[in-house]
């Protein structure tokens, strides 16, 4: 069984519940202690991972990205 890095778990948690506050309240209103408040974790715990709102939101566009990269691979493949 592959060891699962808590750190990853932790970044993809934060990710998350970011992309569901800025699609709910628009990146604008959308603030760092938001995210905290939704996760039930320390800010320092979120700036930690992401030292900025856009460093979050940089990371959920390129997630995003990659995404939509490999969609269109496949399309393009024909899979």
């Amino acid at each position: 069984m592959a060891k699962i890095d808590k750190r990853e778990l932790t970044r993809h948690e934060i990710i998350q519940v970011a992309s569901e506050c800025f699609l709910k309240n628009g990146y604008s209103h959308t603030t760092i202690k938001n995210i905290c408040d939704e996760l039930g974790m320390s800010p320092g715990n979120v700036t930690f991972n992401f030292p900025t709102k856009e460093h979050l939101f940089a990371e959920l566009i390129d997630l995003l990205c990659d995404f939509q990269w490999e969609m269109m691979k496949r399309e393009a493949n024909g899979s």
